[in-house]
């Protein structure tokens, strides 16, 4: 892996900081925590795009082939406009650097024909979803590898940290489940309904994320009328105060998760208990980690505190 500095590259650290070894063994698996959510957040982000792609792409496809079905002297000039395209598209980067055909490399157009190719082997290859799809999970699992290798890490730091291993256990496992579903699809009738879980997984998991980062709405009119000493103890408080709320929701949703259970499972869609899922996963998270923060404020109060008497008996002794 890459042996680089980690400022660009490292998470926002866990509140869980602090002497105490506990204390630090709690952060650092809140940042290996976190850096999973990045991964799968990241991930679904991009297979829900991909799924809407190809569920477009299929359709656009499957007009193309039925307006020109027998009629292969048109197919073949579709074919040749795909290859067009991109030997113009080429031209056009190669133009903003040289304003004349002369000064286009023989590299460019070699690019832009390979592109033009690549257009219509996936107008091909679009029309058969387990080729496809199992093309493109090799190709995705081969960058988050490439990925992986090239993220920075600490000079002196070791090559395999919790969170690394972590995002290679996702990927392993991401990639098989992906792959076992390739094989077995039939059409693109999947893909809105895919995209939809994706999409709710992704915004319960980003609300985690919030908590972690420190981005939950706050009110700051009261925190400046606190006392800085106090303050400790009024972010204790608050941070209670809301894992007590998401933790009232924790139990709603799971209970209402626990009802879509028995639901009957439509052929080609995915479970409503899975989209469900989502809500008390996140939520769990959130509730941890507000408690645990809640933890850490009163422990740097009472290390206030403390450092505060002593300073005290120091100065009237």
């Amino acid at each position: 892996m890459a042996n680089l500095p980690t400022e660009s590259a490292t998470p926002t650290a866990s509140p869980l900081r602090g002497k105490l070894p506990i204390a630090r063994l709690l952060g650092a698996v809140d940042d290996s925590v976190f850096a999973v959510e990045r991964v799968i957040v990241s991930t679904t982000l991009i297979l829900m795009t991909i799924a809407i792609f190809l569920k477009i792409a299929f359709d656009y496809s499957e007009k193309l082939s039925v307006r020109l079905e027998g009629d292969e002297a048109s197919s073949a000039v579709v074919q040749i406009v795909m290859i067009l395209i991109g030997v113009v598209l080429a031209a056009k980067l190669a133009a903003e650097r040289s304003p004349t055909l002369a000064g286009m490399s023989a590299l460019t157009w070699g690019i832009g024909i390979l592109a033009g190719v690549a257009t219509w082997a996936f107008s091909l290859l679009v029309r058969d979803p387990p080729v496809l799809c199992v093309l493109l999970t090799l190709l995705g699992f081969v960058v988050l590898l490439r990925t992986e290798w090239d993220r920075p890490r600490p000079i002196h730091g070791p090559t395999w940290d919790a969170g690394t291993i972590a995002r290679l256990v996702f990927a392993v496992g991401i990639t098989a489940i992906l792959l076992f579903a390739s094989v077995r699809l039939d059409g693109y009738s999947w893909a809105p309904n895919v995209a939809l879980t994706l999409l709710l997984w992704m915004a319960f998991l980003g609300a985690s994320m919030a908590t972690y980062q420190g981005r939950h709405l706050t009110i700051d009119a009261i925190r400046k009328a606190i006392p800085e000493r106090a303050m400790p103890w009024f972010n204790a408080v608050s941070l209670l105060v809301a894992a007590a709320f998401t933790g009232l929701l924790l139990y709603l949703s799971w209970e209402y998760y626990l009802k879509r259970l028995d639901d009957p499972v439509e052929p080609g869609r995915v479970p409503d208990h899975i989209k469900v899922l989502a809500i008390p996963a996140s939520l769990a998270l959130v509730t941890v980690r507000f408690t645990l923060y809640a933890i850490g404020q009163m422990i740097t109060g009472a290390l206030k505190l403390h450092l505060s008497s002593d300073n005290e008996q120091e100065v009237s002794a």
